[in-house]
C-alpha cells in the first residue's frame, strides 16, 4: 500500500510542482523531524534504448539491467524526470500517444487528470532484482530523438519523520535533482526548435554526435572521425550554398551509420544520428 502512495504521489507531483520561494523549516529543523531516510540509490542500472520509426511515430523501447552490485530493488524509471529546479514538468510531453509497460509496472496512461509521460513504476513483487533484466517500457510520440536523462529509484521504506512539512529533506530529496535515486544519460523525445534553421540544426547534429562519443556509444575513434568529417563537410557546403552537395554527403553520412549499427555504433547512437539526420534531410 505504501508503494502505491508514493507512486501516485510522485505522479500528482508531477502535475501539480510549483517552485516555492522559501522553505518552511529550517535544514536543521526538517533534520530534527527525521527518524530515517533511506536513500534510494543503492542501483546500479544499465539503460538500453531502441527507436524505431513507423507511422509518423518514434517508438522508444528502453530495457532496464539491474547489475549484481545492486542492493535494492529498482521500481521506478522516469525519461526527462522532474527537475524542481528548473520548476516545470519535463516528462510531460504534449505529443505523447502512447506509453506501455512490462507485467506488473505502471503507467500513467489512463490516470484522469495525467498527460502521457515516460515514467513507470512497478507494483509490489514485480520489481527488477539484482542481476536481471526487464524490458517493454515502450513510449510512443511524433517528437524527435534527443540526449536526455533518466532516472531511476530502488526500493526502501518511505522516510519516517516525527512532524509534518512539505519541504525536501537534505541529504534524501536533493542527492540528484530529481530526488533521492539515480540519474544518468540516454536518448529520449526532445522537442527541434520552432524555428528550422539549417545551419544551426546540422551544428546540434555535430554536438550530439560528439556526446554520443563521449557517453561511449560510438565506440570506434576511427568511425567517429569518419562521422565527423562528413558531417563538418556537410556544413561547409550548406554554408556554401551548395544544398545538394550537402545532401549526397548526408546520405553517405546515412550509409555509414546503417554500416556501423550493432558493430561500431550503439542502439542510442544508431536511433540518435540516423532519425535527426533523416529529419534534417527531409526538410532541406
Amino acid at each position: 500500500m505504501k508503494k502505491i502512495i508514493c507512486f501516485l504521489s510522485l505522479f500528482v507531483a508531477l502535475n501539480t510542482f510549483e517552485v516555492k520561494g522559501a522553505y518552511s523549516l529550517t535544514k536543521e529543523e526538517i533534520l530534527s523531524c527525521v527518524v530515517s531516510a533511506e536513500p534510494r540509490n543503492k542501483i546500479d542500472l544499465i539503460v538500453k534504448v531502441y527507436i524505431i520509426f513507423k507511422n509518423n511515430l518514434y517508438y522508444y523501447e528502453y530495457t532496464l539491467t539491474s547489475n549484481p552490485s545492486s542492493s535494492q530493488r529498482i521500481w521506478l524509471f522516469a525519461v526527462d524526470p522532474l527537475d524542481p529546479a528548473k520548476g516545470k514538468n519535463q516528462t510531460y510531453d504534449e505529443k505523447g500517444v502512447e506509453q506501455k509497460a512490462p507485467l506488473g509496472w505502471k503507467t500513467t496512461t489512463g490516470t484522469p487528470g495525467l498527460k502521457v509521460t515516460a515514467l513507470w513504476g512497478a507494483s509490489e513483487g514485480h520489481e527488477i532484482v539484482s542481476g536481471t533484466s526487464t524490458e517493454g517500457f515502450l513510449y510512443a510520440t511524433p517528437t524527435l530523438p534527443g540526449i536526455t536523462n533518466y532516472y531511476a529509484e530502488g526500493w526502501a521504506p518511505i522516510p519516517e519523520i516525527s512532524c509534518e512539512f512539505d519541504d525536501p529533506i537534505p541529504g534524501y530529496d536533493d542527492l540528484t535533482p530529481y530526488g533521492p535515486g539515480v540519474t544518468g544519460k540516454t536518448i529520449g523525445p526532445v522537442e527541434p526548435p520552432v524555428i528550422f534553421n539549417p545551419s544551426s540544426f546540422l551544428s546540434y547534429i555535430i554536438n550530439l554526435k560528439k556526446e554520443a562519443f563521449n557517453l561511449g556509444w560510438i565506440t570506434n575513434k576511427g568511425i567517429e572521425q569518419s562521422l565527423n568529417t562528413k558531417l563538418e563537410n556537410a556544413k561547409r557546403k550548406l554554408d556554401a550554398g551548395d544544398t545538394k552537395t550537402a545532401k549526397n554527403i548526408l546520405n553517405a553520412f546515412l550509409n555509414e551509420v546503417e554500416a556501423q549499427k550493432d558493430k561500431h555504433l550503439t542502439s542510442e547512437a544508431y536511433g540518435l544520428l540516423k532519425y535527426n539526420v533523416q529529419y534534417f534531410i527531409e526538410r532541406l
